[in-house]
This record gives C-alpha cells, sequence and structure tokens, in this order.
C-alpha cells in the first residue's frame, strides 16, 4: 500500500510544467546554465556535472508533466543525455552546437517535410483556425514531422521510439530501474497524469468505427465528476520493480470516484453493457499505485504527457480517425504484472467484448495537463511546502498555469468557473490557492528578468518568488491554510515550429539559456534568487 498522504512535509520539491519540445529544450537549457552558474560562482571545477556539484541534493521529489516528464525522463534514465547537459554547462559558448549535435541532429535525422497529420490539421483548419492551438491538433503538429511508419500507431509507441532516438532509453525499460543516475537514486518522481472519468452524455470512446463502437464513463453518487481526475504514478527512483510506491496514486475522494465504472458497446445491429464496481474500501484500478515500478517506462511517460488524449471525447474522434490512423490516447488495464499497457492495446486491437474490457477496467489516462500543466498541485498535496518551479510559457510573459491554480472565481465541486471547453475537449482548472489570481499575475509580471544580448530565441528568463495558502481541493488532496513558497524559473521565447526547417531553432534558445545565466552580469540575480536557495548557501 501507499505511504502516508504527506511525505513530503515540509520538504523541497522540484516541478517541471508541461510543454512538448519546448520544454524539453527549455528545462535543459536551464539546468546547463545553473551547472555553469555554480561553477563560475564557486571555480570548484571546470567540468560542472549533475553529480559533482550535487544540484539537485537537496531535491526531494520531482513533479513532471509532459513535456517535463519527458525532460526528467532522460535527465534521469539516460547517460548520454545528462552527460550532453554536463557538457553544455562546461562549454556555455558553445552549447548551442552542442545541443545541435547530440539532440536536434538526432530527431532531424527522423525528420520528414511534410507533417504526417497534414491532411487532418488542414480540415481543422478550414472548420476554424483556432482548433489547431488546442491541445490534440498542437500535439499532432509538434509530433507528425517525426512521426515514421516504423513508430507504430499508437501514442505509447511513438514516445518509446522518440526516447529511444534522442536518450538511448531501450523500450523494455521499467520505471523502477535501477539504471538511473547516481543523483537521483532515492528520490521521489511523481508522473502526473490525468484519468478521464467522463459522464453519461459525454463518455469516452475507447473505439469508434462504422460497425464497432466501444465507450466508458466512471460513475458515481456525488454527480456530477470532473471530466478528468488527477492522478500520479510515484516512485522511488532505482528502488526496483518490487518497490510500493511512495505517494497514493490519487487522492481519497477521486479513488472513491474510480470503484464503478459503465461500460457500452455497439455496433450496426447490436449493443451491449457491462459495469465493473471495486469491493467497498478499495480502488482495483491498476498496480500503478502498488507496484509502479513494475510499469513500463515508456508507456508512463506517455501516460504524463498525452497532450491529444482527450481527442476521445471529442465529436472530433471520427474525422481524426479518418485521417491520423493514429490513436492519441493511452489505455490502461487493471494488471498485477506491470503490463496494464500491453493488456489494454491488446484488448482494443482484437475489439474485444465489453464484459472482456469491463473485467481488465481499461480507461483513459492522459497528460497531466489537462488538470495542472505545472505539475505543482500534487507536491504540495503531498506536503511540499518549499517548490522549484520550472516554467515554459511560449511567448507569454507569464504563466496561465500557475494563475489558474489560484482564485480566479466561483469554484464548484472543486474546478473553477474559469475551465471551458472547445470543441468537445474540456480544460479544467483547479484551485488550489486562496489568493488572488489577478494578483499573481502582476506578482509575476514583476518577477526579476535575466536577459541576454542579442538573442533571437529567448526573450527573458523571469526568476522569483511567490507565495500561496492552500484551500481544500478533494480532487487532489490539499488541506487549507498551508503556506507554500515557490520558486519561479519561467523560460519566455520565440520559438515556434509551423515547418520542419523551423525544429533546428530551439538549438539557438538553448544556447541563449545557458549563455543567459552563466552570464557574470547576471550571476547574483541567478544566485539570490535560486542556487541559493536550492542548495543553501
Amino acid at each position: 500500500a501507499a505511504a502516508g498522504s504527506l511525505k513530503l512535509d515540509g520538504q523541497m520539491a522540484l516541478a517541471l510544467e508541461g510543454g512538448g519540445w519546448h520544454s524539453v529544450n527549455a528545462f535543459a537549457g536551464v539546468t546547463a546554465g545553473l551547472l555553469a552558474a555554480f561553477e563560475k560562482q564557486h571555480g570548484t571545477t571546470s567540468n560542472p556535472t549533475l553529480a559533482n556539484t550535487q544540484l539537485f541534493k537537496d531535491i526531494s521529489a520531482i513533479s513532471s508533466v509532459s513535456g517535463g516528464t519527458w525532460f526528467f525522463a532522460s535527465l534521469a534514465y539516460s547517460d548520454e543525455f545528462s552527460a550532453l547537459v554536463d557538457s553544455m554547462a562546461a562549454d556555455p559558448a558553445n552549447a548551442a552546437g552542442l545541443w545541435d549535435k547530440g539532440w536536434v541532429s538526432k530527431l532531424m535525422a527522423k525528420g520528414v517535410v511534410k507533417n504526417k497529420f497534414e491532411d487532418l490539421l488542414d480540415r481543422v483548419s478550414d472548420l476554424d483556425s483556432s482548433v489547431e492551438k488546442i491541445r490534440p491538433f498542437e500535439m499532432a503538429r509538434e509530433t507528425g514531422y517525426f512521426w515514421n511508419k516504423d513508430d507504430g500507431d499508437t501514442w505509447a509507441s511513438w514516445i518509446g521510439s522518440m526516447l529511444q532516438t534522442t536518450a538511448g532509453i531501450p523500450p523494455d525499460t521499467r520505471l523502477g530501474s535501477d539504471t538511473v543516475a547516481p543523483w537521483a537514486t532515492g528520490k521521489i518522481w511523481l508522473l502526473d497524469h490525468s484519468i478521464i472519468a467522463g459522464s453519461k452524455d459525454d463518455q469516452a470512446q475507447i473505439w469508434s468505427e462504422p460497425d464497432s463502437k466501444m465507450s466508458y464513463y466512471m460513475m458515481s453518487r456525488r454527480e456530477p465528476l470532473p471530466t478528468y481526475i488527477p492522478a500520479i504514478f510515484s516512485v522511488t527512483l532505482g528502488a526496483g520493480g518490487a518497490a510500493p510506491a511512495p505517494l497514493s496514486y490519487a487522492s481519497e475522494t477521486a479513488l472513491e470516484s474510480m470503484k464503478t465504472v459503465q461500460y457500452t458497446s455497439g455496433g450496426r445491429h447490436k449493443r451491449a453493457k457491462a459495469k465493473i464496481s471495486s469491493a467497498k474500501g478499495q480502488a482495483e484500478f491498476a498496480e500503478g499505485y502498488d507496484s509502479p515500478g513494475s510499469l513500463s517506462l515508456h508507456g508512463t511517460v506517455a501516460a504524463s504527457s498525452a497532450a491529444g488524449g482527450a481527442i476521445c471525447l471529442s465529436p472530433f474522434l471520427g474525422l481524426a480517425n479518418e485521417f491520423l490512423g493514429v490513436d492519441f490516447t493511452v489505455w490502461l488495464a487493471s494488471s498485477t504484472t506491470g503490463s496494464g499497457f500491453k493488456e489494454a492495446e491488446e484488448l482494443i486491437s482484437k475489439k474485444a467484448p465489453v464484459a472482456d474490457v469491463a473485467k481488465a477496467q481499461v480507461r483513459a489516462v492522459i497528460d497531466g495537463g489537462y488538470t495542472d500543466n505545472t505539475a505543482i498541485a500534487h507536491l504540495v498535496a503531498n506536503g511540499a511546502t518549499e517548490v522549484i518551479s520550472l516554467l515554459d510559457i511560449g511567448e507569454k510573459d507569464y504563466s496561465h498555469s500557475i494563475c489558474y491554480l489560484f482564485n480566479g472565481g466561483p469554484v464548484t465541486n472543486g474546478v473553477a468557473s474559469s475551465s471551458g471547453s472547445t470543441f468537445g475537449v474540456p480544460l479544467l482548472h483547479f484551485q488550489i490557492f486562496e489568493e488572488s489570481a489577478d494578483d499573481i499575475k502582476q506578482q509575476l509580471l514583476n518577477l526579476p528578468k535575466v536577459r541576454h544580448p542579442g538573442s533571437k530565441k529567448l526573450k527573458h528568463l523571469s526568476i522569483g518568488t511567490i507565495t500561496g495558502t492552500t484551500v481544500d481541493n478533494e480532487w487532489f488532496g490539499t488541506k487549507a491554510g498551508e503556506k507554500v513558497t515557490i520558486h519561479i524559473v519561467s523560460v519566455s521565447s520565440l520559438v515556434w515550429v509551423d515547418d520542419l526547417e523551423d525544429f533546428p531553432s530551439y538549438k539557438l534558445l538553448v544556447g541563449e539559456i545557458v549563455a543567459a545565466m552563466a552570464s557574470t552580469d547576471n550571476a547574483e540575480m541567478v544566485r539570490s534568487q535560486l542556487l541559493g536557495t536550492m542548495m543553501h548557501y
């Protein structure tokens, strides 16, 4: 069974925001920049590394979403990726070239000029040009240039290929693998994701074809449930596949809400239903909160980053299936052997009878950004009172995602009124702090800025501290009255990939981030606002 819900009580933690390729590049640059800044300030080594600087020594837990999860999986499980970050720290002036050779060029080698999903993107743009900005279609645009025929036809298979291409992580790697880097061993990693609850009127479509359909929704006495339920795969890094989860898979209310699921199958001439109900006091779905170390690393990373996963709720699913030939949703079955992702995929592939799907408790596990893109909320719910938050905010000047955690108006059933829906894909905001979102926005805009003269892709880094006071939120499990300090490192940039030829501009962004943080002009700000806090000096 999982350990107590406040295991992180009073400890410092690191939160890595979601953002696809943007997050990977931004956070690689920030990490290398911090290492370079540490070396320049202390001069203890000409080759600063994650190991010899002990940069993350005082970080007890890391929480990540989407691209933040891609980044941390690469950093902790891949010697070649962490060595690449170390090399940029040792040679900031050549960071762009090193990143180009060690990461960008690997992806460009498998890039194709025509986006795999171009026909779909053209169609939705014809319907409404703003649709492409919502998560499912944005993810199609970002990944379609690098999705080859041998990458399979599921999000999980593509993630596996991507991690192997960019970081050399083998497909059989388990979440509890003892091959993690020594500096990461013993730390707790939270892979944030969202479980689709759906509703009777808006069911999650497991598959939808003219002659065969399968869908589900969760049933609860406390109707209505939020469309998405926050959850985490938590693991003590390097502890092995049999080690128990250090943290609860979800809050008590969330676990209770997942007990009963209604499945419905249908076709042209038949319709069938099956309902699964867990025993009282238990939530039997998945071993994710019992022994997550046995789960596939690629599968859990895919779940945490399935930004297109909510397409299964959209009326556009049929259109997407016609043009994509790809399942952007990650499906997980209840399993005691660590094969839940595989078992769910097999049931879906053979269009299994509804009774079999219900018995396996198959459900959608998708991007944590649908419930909290900052990766902060789960840390706070588990007791962390000091969080270092790495944010990728694109071209914006402040993080909207952070503001969604604060008081932006009335809250119903734990979900803020600022939530909405775009073309059948709900977007939820869960408030966990009592302070005004407008006040927090102004504080974020006023944070000190780190800039690098002559930058073409980096607008600025915002570095500073905000605080929040928790409120009760039953879906995340936060309790009111806790003071939380959040140290912000927010990357604002001008990289946008419309075509394959735009992708190499990421090397400029990474190089400019490293240069900005390593600059003597910015040394005092980086030390006082960040390094001193992280390393207690």
